[in-house]
């Protein structure tokens, strides 16, 4: 019984009083390429960056027979990336994006040429 107990002491003592963390944490705020950018939504609005963002949209009007997508990223450098497609496959993806998602698209001349989207326990959940 003494050692259990001096064993539960050490391991406070290790933990610094705090409680045990469990779980692979990961995911960046917004990163920018000279024509790609990703990040986790979530890592993202937590950010230290007051200007930090990313996102997609989706979006469809009763004159197009077709759904789009509007991708955007943006840091408080000024940097930005924005891009619109309406490839099937690329919309399709965006359909998956979610609070804890992570999401990384690439630009060629404005247009979304590749979305990629990650959801994963890894990326933080978006917080208020």
């Amino acid at each position: 019984m003494k050692r259990i107990i001096l064993a539960a002491l050490f391991l406070v003592v290790v933990q610094g009083g705090k409680p045990a963390e469990a779980g692979l944490r990961g995911g960046d705020a917004v990163v920018l390429g000279s024509n790609y950018a990703y990040g986790a939504i979530g890592n993202t609005r937590s950010s230290a960056d007051p200007l930090a963002v990313i996102g997609c949209q989706l979006y469809a009007g009763s004159a197009s027979s077709s759904a789009s997508v509007f991708c955007w990223a943006g840091n408080n450098s000024g940097q930005r990336r924005l891009c619109t497609t309406n490839q099937p496959a690329i919309v399709q993806v965006a359909t998956g994006i979610a609070a804890d998602s992570n999401i990384y698209f690439e630009v060629t001349g404005g247009a979304c040429t590749y979305l990629s989207i990650g959801t994963s326990s890894v990326f933080a959940p978006k917080l208020p």
